[in-house]
């Protein structure tokens, strides 16, 4: 929760490439159970203001796969 709460603070300080990458990662830990779903969409809703293309692009898809988790 710490880590989450670091990266949506400084999210204006890194690439989107970086931003997509570290949506990826969480939706791996969740999909391998080694984190909660909650994290996960606590993340993505700290997106939620986001405005770059390929990481709302990324968002959509992991929130597609939620499902499955």
């Amino acid at each position: 929760m710490i880590l989450l709460n670091f990266l949506v603070t400084f999210s204006d300080r890194y690439h989107h490439i970086d931003t997509a990458g570290i949506v990826e990662d969480s939706h791996a830990l969740s999909m391998a159970c080694k984190q909660t779903l909650t994290t996960l969409l606590r993340l993505l809703y700290a997106y939620r203001e986001e405005a770059d293309y390929s990481v709302l692009s990324h968002i959509n898809t992991v929130c597609k796969s939620c499902i499955t988790i």
